[in-house]
């Protein structure tokens, strides 16, 4: 019998050996598949492409991606091996952003569409070639461009783009508006003089009200669009040779005709103030709409122009800026041009496909939209002739006129825009005095401009940058985590530690993902604030603690103290909609039928994107036609609140679109608080409420002394998450506050000042990183004390 038992024992024994083989066989054929499977796609990825791909990448939008898919249709066609691929970037302003991001990672189009003003900043980083050589070898022409364009991608005999189009600036008019307030249409070598009596006259009360209807002007409130006001006035912004701005910007004739512009609003009022011109749309709209009769602008206006059906295009006239008495006639041009970047592969290939884009025929398709004027002579004096209403003969008249901007000329010109813009904008939105004002910029700028010259001068433009440490940090921390697993692993009992080294197997890719995407960020981030980091500078040097102490207490102190005053304001919306969503959830918990609609209801504003919510929002709020304007109108209020333009402080702390943004976050958050307060006010148990009761508790008691106490689990997960994001506002601010504003720092937050300091005019992604280290303690901080209060008070039902 025993001997039965034995032999039977042994073979369980064995029969559990054999299983316990077997399972681990078919365990390592599975991992074993897995792995060649994931080798054999990673392999299949990472393969050279059978076809030579170009990327090119533009600005555009959705007709001119249709324009330039057609003309790389046909450069397919005469090249049917190769693959090529437009990237389009649908906003300007992230044009750049993108291109030097793909510049820095190595991962640059092979072709992009390059505006002159960020041309200096390509050429000075040596990220461009030289399309010279191969406009001779294939034959191409570059004298049928016009020089002025062709000189402005230029340095000497390197060619770094070929010209695409271009643009002079011009005054727009509307012939029906003259008309019919019998004012002569104005013409070439018409003055300040007869343009403000002109716009006067053309100043209209159309219905008796008391308001402004019709406008004879607007002011040209961007940079871009003051070179021919300063220049003709003999005035400037830099020194000749581009190295300094005192003397200039804030010269005698720059503040003469800067002022000139700004007092068309604020003393003649021949021109909207800056919240009544946003609330209309702007300058175009209100062009086209017939309110404003002149206005100044490039030939990017004429798409829309002919689209319209406000106006005709013969209802449109064209004239040159005008000019002071004395001065001389001059305005300032812009233009595009197709580049090949370093970076390329096939450098032969994206130079032929750059010139087949700037060819006769594509500039054909392309001029038939109208976006600008071509930058072939004979092809842009073509059309002109075709012309029925003459205006394209009227941009022409401007090129022996036209000068280049200073972006086109100078490396570090951002700085100057930035700094110009914002001294402006202070004195027309807030009243400042402007001389005071550009005198501040002026020396800004020229401490900027010696700045960045000892900067770029460091290393020689064309000398290479060692490669990035982020890969080799990503590459040790990941290592290192993945041998601190290994050796966790083989640390543990003999018995356990084949499963030890199953499960940090399986975990391994989680592990990779941990180490790559999230630890090395944020360690590359931290080394990052130590360094002046500009993304093409040729170095990236050390210097210490100065990003911090810049931002608390050197030059940023001021805007960096402003930008945390609105987000300390702003989160005070989060206990105001803490308590809004707690009624709410008390309502919904003694609802029967219907809960769910309702929950759905106040939960739908949640799944909607914030950018998307951001653009409804700023319809409601516009002063002229928004619903809460109108409701506030029945109210009897009639005075037109600029929530998204004004810099106006409430209660002196909080600046109004700030204000308005809080509201929109109420509503906003309100849904989510309220279903997870439901929620909690679910998880209490009965027997609570019985007791109360039993004891003779009112309804407020038990709310004071069981409800509330019992929702602190609740309450303090959704306080320190609702202040975290509110801590991390960015998207509503940069969505909804007027850009003229913005350039103020009224309304900063802190996230903004990140995103400016890192893809701003500064572009240092040193000084972001430091300032996005200074938010994180801060947060880190004020999470601590919410526990230190408030955890400590904490009852779980």
């Amino acid at each position: 019998m025993r001997r039965r038992e034995n032999l039977a024992l042994t073979s369980l024994r064995a029969r559990t050996s054999l299983l316990a083989r077997t399972s681990l066989l078919a365990r390592t054929s599975l991992l074993v598949r897995t792995s060649l499977l994931a080798l054999s796609i990673v392999l299949n990825g990472c393969g050279r492409e059978s076809r030579t791909t170009l990327r090119v990448a533009n600005w555009a939008g959705p007709e001119e991606i249709a324009v330039e898919e057609a003309n790389l249709a046909d450069f397919r066609a005469m090249h049917p091996e190769l693959r090529v691929i437009l990237e389009p970037i649908p906003r300007p302003g992230e044009y750049e952003q993108k291109i030097l991001t793909s510049i820095a990672g190595g991962t640059a189009p092979d072709v992009i569409l390059l505006d002159a003003i960020h041309g200096p900043r390509f050429i000075a980083a040596d990220a461009l070639l030289n399309l010279r050589p191969a406009a001779r070898a294939f034959g191409v022409d570059l004298d049928s461009f016009y020089p002025q364009v062709r000189s402005i991608f230029a340095r000497g005999d390197t060619l770094y783009a070929v010209p695409k189009d271009f643009t002079p600036m011009v005054m727009y008019y509307n012939r029906k508006l003259f008309e019919a307030a019998g004012v002569a249409p104005p013409a070439a070598g018409w003055s300040w003089d007869d343009f403000l009596a002109k716009a006067k006259a053309l100043t209209r009360d159309l219905d008796g009200d008391g308001r402004i209807d019709q406008y004879g002007t607007a002011v040209p409130a961007e940079f871009y669009t003051w070179s021919p006001w300063v220049w003709s006035n003999g005035g400037d912004f830099l020194s000749p040779d581009g190295a300094r701005a005192t003397g200039y910007l804030n010269g005698n004739r720059t503040l003469h005709a800067l002022g000139f512009l700004l007092d068309l609003s604020r003393r003649h009022q021949v021109a909207p103030d800056h919240a009544r011109l946003q609330s209309l749309g702007g300058e175009l709209s209100m062009f086209l709409a017939g309110r404003v009769a002149m206005a100044e602008s490039g030939h990017w206006w004429m798409p829309q122009i002919t689209a319209a059906t406000e106006l005709e295009p013969g209802d449109v006239g064209i004239a040159p800026v005008p000019v002071p008495a004395g001065g001389e006639r001059q305005t300032v041009f812009f233009a595009a041009g197709w580049a090949v970047t370093r970076q390329t592969r096939h450098p032969e290939l994206a130079a032929r496909l750059a010139l087949h884009l700037s060819g006769p025929e594509a500039s054909r398709r392309r001029a038939e939209r109208g976006v600008a004027i071509p930058a072939s002579v004979s092809l842009a004096r073509e059309l002109a002739d075709e012309d029925e209403y003459g205006l394209k003969a009227r941009f022409l008249d401007e090129i022996p006129y036209a000068r280049a901007p200073w972006g086109a000329r100078l490396a570090h010109a951002d700085i100057l825009e930035e700094a110009a813009a914002e001294a402006f904008a202070a004195a027309w939105l807030q009243g400042a005095s402007l001389r005071q004002e550009l005198d501040r910029a002026a020396h800004r700028i020229d401490a900027e401009l010696q700045r960045r010259v000892r900067h770029y001068t460091v290393h020689d433009s064309r000398e290479r940058r060692p490669e990035s440490p982020m890969v080799r940090l990503a590459t040790i921390i990941t290592g290192a985590g993945i041998a601190g697993l290994l050796a966790v692993a083989l640390m543990a009992r003999r018995a356990q530690r084949r499963e030890a080294l199953w499960a940090w197997g399986f975990l391994l890719p989680s592990a990779i993902h941990l180490g790559f995407f999230i630890i090395t960020p944020l360690v590359f981030s931290l080394y990052m604030a130590f360094h002046r980091w500009e993304l093409l500078a040729p170095s990236h040097p050390f210097v210490g603690w100065s990003n911090f102490t810049s931002l608390l207490t050197g030059e940023h102190s001021q805007h960096l103290g402003r930008a945390f005053l609105n987000t300390a304001v702003y989160t005070v919306h989060v206990p105001v909609s803490l308590a809004l969503a707690l009624g709410v959830a008390l309502v919904l918990n003694r609802c029967g039928r219907g809960r769910a609609l309702l929950q759905t209801i106040f939960f739908l504003p949640n799944l909607c994107l914030m950018a998307a919510v951001a653009v409804v929002w700023k319809w409601l709020y516009n002063p002229e036609f928004g619903l809460i304007s109108g409701a506030l109108s029945l109210l009897g209020v009639d005075k037109e609140i600029g929530w998204l333009t004004s810099p106006e402080l409430v209660a002196g702390v909080v600046p109004l679109p700030v204000l308005a943004i809080m509201i929109m976050a109420v509503w906003m958050t309100l849904g989510i608080q309220a279903v997870v307060y439901l929620a909690g006010l679910r998880a209490i148990p009965p027997v609570y409420y019985d007791a109360a009761r039993v004891d003779g508790a009112s309804r407020w008691q038990t709310f004071r002394h069981v409800t509330v106490p019992l929702l602190k689990p609740t309450t303090l997960f959704l306080l320190v998450t609702s202040i975290i994001a509110s801590f991390q506002v960015f998207t509503s601010i940069y969505v909804m506050v007027d850009q003229t504003l913005l350039r103020t720092h009224q309304t900063d937050v802190l996230v903004y000042q990140i995103y400016d300091y890192a893809w701003g005019t500064r572009g240092d992604l040193g000084l972001a990183s430091a300032l996005s280290w200074i938010l994180f303690v801060v947060i880190l901080a004020v999470t601590a004390v919410q526990f230190r209060l408030i955890g400590r008070e904490v009852h779980t039902p």
